[in-house]
């Protein structure tokens, strides 16, 4: 690398009395003789330690990738380098832009999918059947969106009482909900009595569970999706 080899110029340099100047700056690169000429240009003030390290980021960027720098004055380096860093910095800026754009559309679309349908767990149960053992969740779904559902997706996500996760479960509603509708739905997921996850939901009563649910997808009766 060449920063790493040359250091930081401003500091690694040293110059010493007066010395001819002529066009330092205009001198083709040469690999070989680059900390001499770029001392040479500091010295003659024809660039100052931003535009010598400008060209020093420019050069490491474009040495790996075979760019042809021989032949090509220091002046047209700096240009290219200055060029080169104004563009990484608008594209820096879009970037910080777009990601920003998404986040917002992104909280607009879980802000919709809040308030389209509501999902509560109004009662839990533990069931065995044939060898198998259950957990039962009577969940409250209403659709609060001007258009009716044909199915939806999500996580119901526990948390104890002090806020740290427990577990959490992909629940899939694909039965039509009309809108401004409300129905209850028993929700049954496979129970591991030798799992201490599975057992803190079963033993914790309701009202010490912090209970939220995370919405996914919804997919309309007439087939538009959010």
């Amino acid at each position: 690398m060449i920063m790493a080899h040359f250091g930081k110029i401003c500091c690694c340099l040293v110059l010493v009395g007066v010395i001819g100047c002529g066009s330092p700056i205009k001198r083709k690169f040469n690999k070989s003789s680059l900390r001499e000429d770029l001392n040479d240009i500091l010295a003659c003030g024809q660039g100052d330690t931003s535009d010598i390290n400008l060209m020093i980021s420019y050069l490491e960027a474009c040495l790996p990738t075979n760019e042809i720098l021989d032949g090509k004055t220091y002046s047209q380096l700096l240009k290219e380098a200055t060029y080169f860093h104004t563009q990484k910095q608008r594209l820096a800026a879009e970037t910080v832009i777009r990601e920003e754009k998404e986040r917002q559309r992104e909280a607009l679309k879980i802000n919709e999918l809040n308030h389209s349908i509501e999902v509560k767990v109004v009662d839990k149960a533990y069931k065995a059947e044939s060898w198998r053992e259950y957990m039962v969740f009577k969940m409250a779904l209403t659709n609060y969106n001007n258009k009716p559902i044909r199915a939806f997706k999500g996580k119901i996500v526990f948390r104890d009482p002090t806020d740290s996760l427990i577990r959490s479960y992909d629940f899939l509603y694909d039965t039509p909900l009309p809108t401004g509708k409300k129905t209850l739905f028993s929700f049954r997921t496979h129970f591991n009595s030798f799992c201490n996850k599975d057992q803190e939901i079963h033993t914790q009563s309701l009202k010490d569970l912090r209970i939220r649910w995370v919405p996914e997808k919804i997919i309309f009766e007439d087939y538009s999706t959010l």
